[in-house]
């Protein structure tokens, strides 16, 4: 049996750069293939985990659907195979650590109590790191022998009972930061956020699936455009509002095949500019799907 020897600090490092690196490849990756809705729905898979997390978990395992530890899936009753290996992710650390100064009097002079000791001021600071954990997906795991079958996506089945066109529209309703209304528009736009009025407008006669999309993508518009926002361009915050609402649709089982992403090539100019948007996208579509499926939990 192979000895196992614990990596040096040398070696944990180098293997966090490497997965660093694969990141951001990655990413590169999807976009300069024209395949960014394979990056969104690999957000919408994982919404659970970091940007960084379910965007890794997708390029090392693209069939992968569900996935947790290996305690986590034994809790389950499901037992990882023999010979699966681990999806490698980012995993913080956070260390506590207690900071002891010395108090000093405006000339820079120490303090001293009455006995004479000088006068220690000690403050907890908090330090955020990182090591590599591992995560299987369910197709790595089987039925444990002799256990009961644990069902793994009750939400999902939920979702599958709410077949009526009012029942999301109004979970839609309760989970917006402003009114929503069904009327005609006189132009061509299927539906818009006014900022002003605090108030989103959907256009009438649309398909059930087209309003549910056009909802959602102006409640992405209310919760991150808010307040006349500069920070990004008009282009910038269509692609936004229509990522958050390719992905909350993935969740939600609503057709998403004539979506289209006709920006995503100018994210390419700065690195920053990309990983922030993806973040932005990531953290808004979380955001809403974790209502969405508290709703329909209490419902249910």
């Amino acid at each position: 049996m192979k000895k196992y020897t614990s990596k040096t600090n040398e070696q944990k490092k180098q293997e966090l750069d490497e997965l660093s690196e694969k990141l951001v490849q990655g990413i590169k990756g999807y976009l300069e293939s024209d395949n960014y809705k394979e990056l969104l729905n690999n957000m919408n898979k994982f919404h659970s985990y970091s940007l960084q997390n379910c965007l890794l978990i997708g390029l090392q395992c693209p069939n992968a659907s569900l996935v947790t530890t290996y305690p986590k899936w034994r809790k389950l009753n499901k037992q990882v195979k023999k010979g699966e290996h681990g999806i490698k992710i980012f995993v913080p650390i956070r260390k506590v650590l207690n900071i002891e100064t010395k108090q000093k009097d405006e000339n820079g002079n120490v303090l001293k109590d009455e006995f004479g000791n000088e006068i220690i001021h000690t403050e907890q600071k908090t330090y955020l790191k990182y090591k590599i954990g591992h995560v299987f997906d369910v197709s790595q795991t089987e039925q444990m022998e002799g256990k009961e079958e644990v069902i793994l996506s009750p939400v999902k089945m939920l979702k599958e009972d709410v077949e009526k066109f009012d029942t999301m529209f109004n979970i839609l309703k309760s989970i917006s930061p402003v009114d929503i209304r069904i009327e005609k528009i006189e132009n061509s736009a299927n539906g818009y956020y006014s900022d002003l009025e605090k108030l989103i407008v959907v256009d009438e006669g649309m398909s059930p699936s087209q309003t549910i999309k056009t909802t959602i993508h102006e409640i992405a518009h209310s919760l991150l455009h808010k307040g006349g926002s500069k920070k990004y361009s008009r282009n910038i915050k269509e692609l936004q509002a229509e990522s958050v609402a390719y992905i909350v649709c993935q969740h939600l089982g609503i057709e998403t095949s004539d979506y289209s992403f006709g920006y995503v090539g100018t994210w390419m100019e700065q690195e920053e500019q990309l990983l922030e948007n993806l973040k932005v996208i990531k953290n808004c579509s979380s955001f809403i799907i974790d209502r969405i499926d508290s709703q329909l939990q209490n419902m249910h």
